[in-house]
């Protein structure tokens, strides 16, 4: 399975109608980019932590390692984190709707996008600033 898979998934259940098909294709934008910056970082032997602070550490990566495209990549990865936690954990008060998911779903491919335009040999070989 790849990480685009998630994204394809995502694209997909944003043809419900079903509110938790909804939230849920918002998780699987985040959760496609999320696992595709992992699985660059793994192959460059940058190795996460096998927790919730994985999420955190992807995105101080990009956004500390010093590449101006990296830094904009952080920050969508932060932005579509942001969305899957109140998608996942403010079911009251928070009605999710298909034109979210698709702007999501966008901003998930423009990742993709950016993270193929970067040379991952540079990415990885950025010192690391918290």
């Amino acid at each position: 399975m790849e990480a685009q898979d998630f994204l394809t998934l995502a694209l997909e259940l944003q043809k419900s109608t079903s509110e938790a098909s909804l939230r849920t294709s918002i998780g699987r934008a985040y959760y496609a980019i999320f696992n595709e910056i992992c699985k660059c970082l793994r192959e460059g032997k940058i190795n996460l932590p096998k927790t919730y602070v994985a999420h955190v550490k992807a995105q101080q990566y990009l956004s500390g390692c010093g590449i101006p495209e990296a830094e904009t990549l952080a920050t969508t990865l932060d932005e579509l984190r942001d969305a899957r936690n109140e998608a996942d954990y403010q079911l009251q008060g928070v009605q999710v709707e298909a034109k979210e998911c698709r702007l999501h779903y966008m901003k998930a491919e423009m990742f993709f996008s950016g993270l193929k335009n970067i040379d991952k040999k540079l990415l990885i070989k950025q010192e690391f600033k918290e």
